[in-house]
């Protein structure tokens, strides 16, 4: 679902992407949307959860592409519901993220509630910021009931949903 999220983030990033503001990618993995994100101008902070995974892929994947990037990303450490580390992503930051971006960390349902509060946690500073708070996740439908009560839970904190369904090739 990276490469779904990356091409979705820079085909909309004139309305998404706004430089001077900072983005946090969740679960980046090789940091795909990052990239995307940092091309377009914006300051991100691409975390995850493992931290061999920053190290190694996320780290030679940036450096690979470092020339494309018109902003800086960040690599740190987070796991969902973290509040040391979330504590930590907003210290980097200088600021609270406008855009927050995830693909495939919708995956493990027990997970959500940990997903839940750092996403919460992100919009609630970035609103007493006065900043605008996108939210843009990608995945792969594996529990649609699941999922979509997951999205419901969120409604209070991301009033607008907008979905985009991106079939598959076999």
């Amino acid at each position: 679902a990276a490469q779904p999220l990356a091409q979705a983030i820079w085909a909309r990033r004139s309305e998404l992407c706004i430089p001077g503001l900072t983005a946090v990618e969740l679960g980046c993995g090789c940091g795909l949307a990052s990239l995307a994100v940092a091309a377009a101008g914006m300051e991100v902070l691409a975390t995850d959860q493992d931290r061999a995974v920053l190290q190694s892929v996320t780290r030679l994947n940036l450096a690979a592409n470092a020339e494309l990037l018109a902003a800086p990303i960040h690599l740190e450490q987070l796991s969902f519901g973290d509040s040391a580390a979330f504590d930590a992503a907003l210290r980097i930051l200088r600021r609270p993220p406008a855009l927050v971006l995830a693909s495939d960390v919708l995956y493990e349902p027990e997970l959500f509630p940990a997903l839940s509060a750092t996403l919460r946690g992100f919009a609630a500073a970035s609103m007493a910021a006065g900043s605008c708070f996108w939210v843009v996740l990608a995945w792969q439908d594996r529990s649609p009931a699941k999922e979509n009560a997951f999205l419901d839970s969120l409604a209070d904190v991301l009033p607008m949903r907008r979905q985009l369904y991106i079939e598959e090739a076999d």
